[in-house]
């Protein structure tokens, strides 16, 4: 069978076969080219599409890889990079438009499968020799539970393609330790492209190390034996990693801050007899955020994995080992901090179990170990018990409720295992040949694979093709207008959104961003500006104060509405969007007094519109802008209220009717009048004012400051937050008038500084600055400070300093002078130092061996 098989037949059918697989599924699922639907869905859709988006502009424009200006108030992009861009596969985008990206991602997945497939197929030719029969277990590979549910999670998909050549080249060390080129390349490479996922493979690789050693050595002393491989082993491993450290050390640094959402509580994750079903066909239910792992890989390479552990083929010690290193991973999966230390000591935000595929790599692999044990004599016995184990756990799953696995799966399973069964019983029985048995399995595993992912698929709501491209059409026409009519450089923000993302997709300076890298205080500081923030992200909503867009240099709004909450000059016709211009917008550099240094956002209450006053207050504006509106009553309706540790809990009188809390005002100002709750939690209440519904509240997309508008003085208005549930508790309710007036005189006093500042690119900013006597010393940038910022007056090196406790600021004397700012990532050049340091130890390791072989 070894010798009859052709090696350029074998890698391009293991290439082809799942691309063809998954245009089958593309078909039945109307996805383009069959269709207007795409795969774009979940992360995919919320965030992926739109970081891609961006990368063209990196590519093809002014920005770069170190900073962005799309993400919130701008920030270091080196962690971001290093965690989604740095996938090969990533490249195929750029041939693509931004209104194509969701094929572009389509022919990814496909790419990706049989890539997976090849580099597995080209793992176990070298392992265990040619055949053709590799296919089957390559299929199951590329094919697994893991991807068929996280296909939208791209950018590991590299990671999963090079973890058999990872494997390949520690079995290569692991019998000539000088032989370690392979497994230092593909480790280095794993890292580089991603380092989460790479982070994981580097502790699998060591238990792998450890088990390798295990079913090789029969003793200690044969282990002590093993000394060079150990030492390849370690110095391999550190140089592979340490190689990547141009990219890893700045992207630490950069993601330091970052989410802090650490659990570590000894706490099971699931019930362990609940894990198993995933072993079945169609055991996904769409739960990706607390569901179970993804260990599928056909039912048959459960069988065929049986059937290794009981193989005698196999030594005794080996198979126990075998048994030990994947209960180990169910254990780890098990475990709470044994699972969040997989995770780089992060609890994960969906998709709780990202290191699953592991275990279907062990799965397969001990699979394939129990076909070629096929060649002896395999008892009935063994048959019979796996067969009764699925079976009996068949009927455990299918009694068993929230495991997914339905009577048909389970049908289709049992039918599958008690055929291969019969196959192998034949086999053994010499009425069946070896080749006609792997072609059997070969159908039966791939029809089991394609249904798996079909079905998994079914979960998801996949995104319009059509859709999707009709929004950025319309958006990118008002943002072509803008191009046209001012080429400076400023903010823009919109009042409505496809995702929190937009700004990356259209590539404008913005204040929404949501990803996995964002810094933990930048979405705190907005929050405190009354920005919503649900402790992930921030978003800029359509009811901030003037003052605040003014602050933060927002000149332009796009809406779809014929007017905007801050009276805002309407600049395009009516159209599906339109574009607003404000014209108190300060420029992204501005000065103000010193005492705007003084101020920490941290130190304020949740007040936003206190902390938004202090800011005014440095900015020597001798009027107020912010004025408290006292409600002349408060009254509640079918509510009882109690007042404990400063929050107030409001609960229904009677659970069967509408509660609502009233505040009544008498209108003295002539100004709009905002509000915003203050409360320990989200909850569910609705906001009207003046009979006006003004949306949910307390909610996970609206709770953040709110316009209620504008009326005449004396007015008598009311404003109800009504109860959607039970009970309501609210730590303070604060009502505000802006004085819109004096925001636009502040921003005109702004504008007297003649600022001149060009985006060379998302790293290099120039400009001028001609400074007042009146304005203050202190110029500050609306965007984080950040020790990687260096910034030069004239020529001469500065030094920085925070304003508002977040925002960059520096000192400079009255009069006209030339600005020029430059970002270096912290730990770049620590990092390409290392990477230097290891690459020379490289080079001197392999002349060495070179020099002894001859």
């Amino acid at each position: 069978m070894i010798n009859r098989v052709n090696k350029k037949i074998l890698y391009i059918s293991s290439f082809f076969i799942p691309i063809f697989l998954y245009l089958c599924i593309f078909y039945k699922h109307g996805i383009w080219p069959f269709g207007d639907i795409t795969i774009m869905t979940g992360d995919m859709h919320y965030q992926f599409i739109d970081y891609l988006s961006y990368l063209k502009s990196i590519v093809f424009g002014n920005n770069d890889l170190n900073y962005s200006f799309s993400q919130n108030l701008g920030g270091n992009i080196t962690g971001f990079v290093a965690y989604y861009y740095l996938s090969p596969l990533n490249l195929i985008t750029l041939l693509f438009p931004s209104s194509m990206l969701p094929v572009a991602e389509g022919i990814i997945l496909m790419l990706y499968s049989g890539l997976s497939s090849l580099s597995f197929t080209y793992m176990l030719s070298k392992l265990h020799g040619y055949r053709y029969a590799n296919i089957i277990f390559a299929l199951s590979y590329s094919m697994m539970g893991f991807v068929a549910t996280y296909f939208q999670l791209t950018m590991y998909f590299s990671n999963l393609i090079l973890l058999p050549l990872v494997i390949l080249g520690l079995h290569n060390l692991m019998h000539n330790p000088n032989n370690h080129k392979l497994y230092m390349i593909s480790l280095f490479m794993s890292v580089l492209f991603n380092y989460y996922i790479g982070y994981m493979t580097c502790i699998f690789v060591t238990v792998y190390f450890i088990y390798c050693l295990i079913i090789n050595c029969k003793s200690i002393s044969e282990i002590k034996n093993k000394f060079d491989v150990i030492k390849s082993f370690a110095v391999s491993s550190v140089l592979g990693a340490t190689l990547s450290m141009f990219n890893l050390l700045p992207a630490v640094f950069s993601l330091s801050g970052e989410k802090d959402n650490i659990s570590i509580g000894l706490s099971r994750m699931f019930p362990m007899h609940k894990v198993f079903s995933q072993f079945f066909t169609g055991a996904f239910d769409g739960n990706v955020s607390t569901g179970l792992p993804n260990i599928f890989a056909g039912i048959s390479m459960v069988s065929f994995a049986g059937i290794y552990f009981f193989a005698k083929k196999y030594d005794i010690r080996e198979r126990f080992a075998s048994f030990v290193l994947i209960a180990f991973l169910f254990i780890n999966l098990y475990i709470n901090p044994l699972n969040v230390a997989w995770h780089g000591f992060n609890q994960p935000i969906g998709f709780p179990y990202r290191y699953s595929f592991f275990i279907s790599f062990l799965v397969i692999l001990f699979a394939y170990k129990g076909f070629m044990a096929l060649n002896e004599s395999v008892y009935i016995k063994i048959l019979g018990l796996i067969a009764a184990l699925v079976a009996i756990y068949a009927v455990i799953a299918v009694r068993d409720a929230g495991n997914g696995v339905g009577l048909v799966d389970i049908i289709l399973d049992c039918s599958i295992t008690l055929i291969v069964i019969l196959m192998i019983l034949l086999k053994s029985k010499g009425i069946l040949k070896l080749e006609i048995l792997a072609l059997a399995l070969f159908i039966l595993n791939t029809f089991d694979l394609t249904y798996n992912a079909y079905d998994a698929m079914n979960y998801y709501n996949l995104a319009s093709l059509s859709e999707y491209q009709t929004y950025l059409s319309d958006v990118n026409k008002k943002l072509a207008w803008l191009n046209e009519n001012d080429t400076g450089f400023y903010r823009i923000e919109k009042y409505f959104r496809r995702t929190n993302n937009d700004a990356m997709q259209f590539n404008y300076p913005g204040l929404s961003h949501f990803s996995s890298s964002e810094k933990k205080d930048k979405i705190n500081f907005l929050g405190k500006l009354g920005f919503r923030n649900n402790g992930n992200w921030a978003f800029y909503n359509e009811s901030t104060t003037r003052f605040l867009d003014s602050f933060l240099g927002v000149k332009y709004i796009i809406s779809q509405h014929s007017s905007t909450p801050n009276h805002y000059t309407k600049l395009t016709p009516k159209d599906i969007y339109r574009v607003f211009g404000n014209e108190s917008a300060f420029p992204l550099l501005f000065t103000a007094s010193d005492s705007i240094n003084d101020i920490n956002y941290n130190a304020y209450s949740n007040n936003p519109f206190e902390l938004q006053q202090a800011i005014a207050d440095t900015l020597k504006s001798d009027n107020r802008i912010f004025t408290k509106a006292e409600p002349e009553s408060i009254n509640l309706v079918n509510l009882n209220s109690e007042k404990q540790d400063g929050v107030t809990h409001y609960k229904k009188i009677d659970k069967t009717k509408d509660a609502k809390i009233e505040y009544e005002f008498k209108i003295d100002e002539k100004y709009d009048m905002f509000v915003y709750f203050d409360a320990p939690e989200t909850q569910k209440a609705h906001l009207y004012c003046d009979g006006l519904d003004r949306d949910k509240y307390f909610d996970t997309y609206r709770w953040n400051i709110v316009n209620l508008y504008d009326y005449e003085i004396g007015k008598k208005v009311k404003v109800e937050l009504e109860l959607l549930e039970d009970s309501l508790d609210i730590t303070n309710a604060y009502f505000y008038y802006e004085n819109s007036d004096n925001v636009d005189v502040l921003g005109r006093k702004m504008a007297d500084n003649d600022v001149k500042l060009e985006k060379i690119t998302s790293s290099h900013l120039k400009g001028s600055i001609d400074v007042n006597e009146e304005s203050g010393n202190t110029a500050v940038l609306s965007i984080p400070y950040d020790t990687g910022w260096n910034v030069y007056v004239d020529g001469a090196k500065v030094k920085t300093d925070k304003a508002v406790g977040m925002l960059l600021s520096f000192k400079i004397d009255e009069g006209l002078h030339n600005i020029e700012l430059k970002y270096f990532p912290r730990g770049r050049m620590e990092g390409i130092i290392i990477s230097l340091i290891s690459l020379i130890i490289i080079i001197a390791i392999e002349i060495k061996i070179r020099r002894d072989g001859a």
